[in-house]
């Protein structure tokens, strides 16, 4: 055990340095810092030479990091923990809002519905609109329970009586 004071090599467990006297403080266990090898006492949290954190293991080159393991499927029948539905009243940010799908057929037969009700007054513009609106609507009902569809079906209907209504008219007054 060395002596603080001078640095003279003293016997173990002895109280006084034979060298210049002093008190001789006990010296705590030492350790070799795992990063540069050099003794440095025990219970450091920092080596005083490299500065590597005590207590942690120095990685070695040759050794492979664990492999890890995705995780298993969840058996048959059961739902995902993240897929469940939230409690009520709770909010689940990672499930996306499931939307109606969008049905072509039912919005283009609402549109020329719209049209129709507009086309009614030139005959030949109006019939190919009002009806082609009907069947487009009927095709867009038969795929969704929309109410687009249905709208378009009562807009073309409106839009084709009232280009007949026209068309007789028209023959009527001539």
């Amino acid at each position: 055990m060395l002596c603080r004071n001078c640095g003279t090599d003293n016997e173990p467990g002895a109280a006084f340095c034979h060298g210049c006297g002093a008190p001789m403080q006990q010296m705590p266990p030492m350790q070799h810092c795992p990063g540069c090898g050099q003794e440095i006492p025990s219970g450091l949290a920092f080596c005083p030479n490299c500065g590597m954190p005590q207590g942690q293991r120095m990685p070695n080159v040759n050794e492979q990091a664990p492999l890890r393991q995705p995780p298993l499927p969840p058996p048959m029948g059961q739902i995902p923990p993240m897929q469940q539905a939230p409690p009520p009243g709770m909010y689940n940010p990672w499930q996306q809002p499931i939307l109606p799908e969008s049905n072509g057929k039912a919005v283009a037969g609402m549109v020329l519905g719209i049209l129709s009700l507009m086309a009614w007054i030139l005959p030949l513009v109006g019939y190919p609109i009002s009806i082609t609106g009907l069947v487009l609507s009927i095709k867009g009902k038969q795929e969704t329970r929309g109410g687009i569809a249905k709208a378009g079906f009562v807009m073309s209907i409106i839009g084709l009586s009232l280009t007949a209504c026209s068309s007789l008219l028209g023959i009527l007054l001539r």
